[in-house]
């Protein structure tokens, strides 16, 4: 089993409209380069999380689920600023890239950053990754 969490096929349901998002994308200047692969990571508690692989660029959109939700519990908008506002003192944080406020792209609120290989910390880790206090 690998600690490193791979997308799957996308949940039925739960579909991206990808080209509103690459329209979106380009609409910010962020050139893209063929056709992307679309892969939904499953392992998330909330919000949904794509991955969006191009010829020159390996993307992660995360976005709110569908339904009657609290605002605060899904605040887009917060996660990106948290991220990018990490990225100046912690450099292991993804690369922000943008933030669509605008619902009329695919309903909802969403941001995109780029991707960068590794585990996606959970309530509780793989075996293989329980450190010492000595490791930490």
């Amino acid at each position: 089993m690998s600690i490193i969490d791979i997308g799957g096929q996308v949940r039925e349901g739960e579909e991206l409209n990808v080209v509103a998002v690459e329209n979106w994308l380009k609409q910010q200047g962020i050139v893209l380069a063929g056709e992307a692969k679309v892969t939904q990571y499953t392992g998330g508690a909330s919000n949904w999380t794509y991955r969006l692989q191009y010829d020159n660029l390996d993307l992660i959109l995360r976005r709110p689920p569908v339904g009657t939700k609290a605002k605060s519990a899904h605040d887009m908008a917060r996660e990106y600023l948290v991220q990018k506002n990490l990225a100046q003192s912690y450099p292991v944080v993804p690369e922000m890239i943008a933030l669509c406020q605008d619902e009329s792209v695919i309903g909802c609120d969403f941001y995109v950053m780029k991707r960068i290989e590794g585990i996606i910390p959970r309530a509780k880790l793989p075996p293989e990754l329980n450190f010492s206090e000595q490791d930490v």
